[in-house]
């Protein structure tokens, strides 16, 4: 998991937030797509409206990084959008899986169990 430490007030003239899939800003510490805009992001892509178009939402550049901010005004990427899978009704972010596996290697016990096999719980 990539942890990015960043407070908009260090910074001005860049807008950064988070937004869930409407385009609504989402509250602290809530999970969703970091958007941005300033003279620092790009404002189009070359000889491309159709991806331009799908990369800025209310003037906001869609950044693909799932992310969110803290009660101090610090923002952390989690992961890539397009690297979320859904199951179960959750949304299960790449590097969270990847993390959990890494902590298993250190437990031998655990290493050992990840390895037997198990069915799959059935899903709705």
């Amino acid at each position: 998991m990539f942890w990015l430490r960043y407070n908009q007030a260090l910074v001005p003239g860049i807008d950064l937030r988070v937004e869930d899939e409407t385009g609504k800003e989402v509250e602290v510490g809530q999970r969703g797509e970091l958007v941005a805009r300033g003279a620092n992001v790009m404002g189009a892509y070359w000889n491309n409206p159709q991806d331009t178009a799908l990369a800025f939402r209310n003037g906001m550049f869609r950044t693909g990084d799932i992310g969110y901010r803290d009660s101090d005004g610090y923002f952390y990427i989690l992961d890539r959008l397009k690297d979320m899978i859904v199951t179960g009704g959750e949304n299960v972010y790449s590097g969270e899986v990847q993390d959990a596996s890494n902590l298993l290697y250190i437990f031998p016990l655990c290493n050992l169990l990840q390895h037997l096999p198990f069915p799959n719980a059935p899903t709705s």
